[in-house]
């Protein structure tokens, strides 16, 4: 709550600086840090016994710090707990193995470039906090469930769904950031959506021909739009307690939109990657990009090669797997079967359907002979 304050608070001191200086907001010079250390302590320092509420702030600050590095040191020891490899290791062994290495990681911002370093490190850790944020909100909503949503409804409307919600969006994000047509960008993102919503329609409306008593028209749309994701509600509602509907929509069509968005305008500002602060590119813009391409380099080896975390995946999620491995396996043994069995039929009533025409045949010939 604190940090939701202050960062309100924030704007409500760069108004008080603009106007004070009587220019406008746009140009205060004050980003990254400076947001901070430059407006705060003028504006604290306006206050009757100003310099006290200036140290107030450098202690709160300070505090905040503090209680950040306890929030993330528990977090990751926590999930290091959890999984297969650490579950018997002492905490204490794995909160001195978290602590030594950061600890030694962070002497570099004690330099007399330090400050440097970490604002290009905060800036680049932007887009890393963006897309994980993408990759988990499009994971639980879109991903989740998918192969029954292809099994339900199937593959063509799905995918047609997905690409309407996107794919629009994306074009219209290089109106917006590129050439800085507002209302075009606006038009083809509007367009797009209803454009892919209409083929979604076709392709459900056929699979309803497919399956007239199984689907009315409002049951197949939820099922496309919101079938998955409100399965996965109703699996973690008894463990974590209630979760009203509208969670389900913003996870769908809000969440994962809003953070593309912001990725692609943080790729796209005039301080974007490469550029950033003016900072030279060795080693402070490269130190950045590194930082960037290792996260993208984790995710793209979890993706494919996913047997290298399995040293770190859960035991129930072990479990889970193992337990859809053999469902699978089972299906597709189930489904080699009743092959093998129609095979068998097929054989069956092509040999019977052949002994028929034996028997035809040497009844004519009998009786051709009888005539004889």
């Amino acid at each position: 709550m604190y940090s939701v304050i202050s960062g309100f608070a924030i704007f409500c001191a760069l108004g008080h600086l603009a106007q004070m200086a009587s220019v406008s907001i746009l140009d205060l010079p004050f980003q990254s840090y400076d947001l901070v250390f430059g407006t705060w302590p003028v504006v604290l320092g306006t206050l009757p016994g100003g310099i006290h509420w200036v140290r107030l702030l450098f202690f709160n600050l300070f505090m905040l710090g503090i209680d950040s590095a306890f929030a993330f040191t528990e977090a990751l020891i926590t999930v290091l707990q959890d999984t297969v490899i650490f579950k018997d290791t002492p905490r204490h062994v794995l909160l001195v193995g978290c602590i030594v290495p950061n600890f030694s990681l962070s002497l570099l911002y004690c330099t007399d470039s330090g400050l440097y370093f970490m604002d290009v490190i905060d800036f680049y850790i932007n887009f890393v906090m963006l897309l994980v944020g993408f990759l988990e909100a499009f994971g639980a909503a879109w991903a989740c469930g998918m192969p029954e949503l292809y099994k339900n409804i199937g593959v063509k409307p799905t995918i047609s769904y997905m690409m309407a919600n996107f794919f629009p969006l994306l074009i219209a994000c290089g109106f917006w950031f590129d050439n800085h047509d507002l209302w075009i960008g606006f038009i083809v993102w509007v367009g797009g959506w209803v454009l892919g919503c209409l083929v979604t329609h076709v392709f459900l409306m056929e699979r309803m021909v497919q399956q007239p008593e199984e689907w009315t028209v409002g049951s197949i749309w939820f099922e496309c739009a919101y079938g998955n994701i409100s399965r996965l509600r109703d699996q973690i509602q008894p463990v974590i307690g209630y979760i009203p509907f509208i969670w389900v929509v913003l996870m769908k069509n809000f969440i994962p939109q809003v953070l593309v968005l912001l990725f692609v305008n943080l790729c796209a500002s005039p301080g974007g990657a490469g550029t950033y602060g003016g900072y030279a590119i060795r080693p402070y813009q490269l130190l950045g990009l590194l930082s960037f391409i290792f996260a993208i380099f984790l995710f793209l080896v979890g993706l494919l090669v996913p047997e290298i975390y399995e040293p770190l995946a859960l035991p129930q999620t072990k479990v889970v797997l193992s337990g859809v491995t053999s469902l699978m396996d089972a299906e597709i043994e189930n489904g080699e079967s009743k092959g093998n069995q129609s095979l068998v039929d097929a054989k069956i009533e092509d040999g019977e359907s052949k002994g028929n025409h034996s028997v035809v045949d040497a009844e004519i010939e009998d009786g051709e002979s009888k005539g004889k």
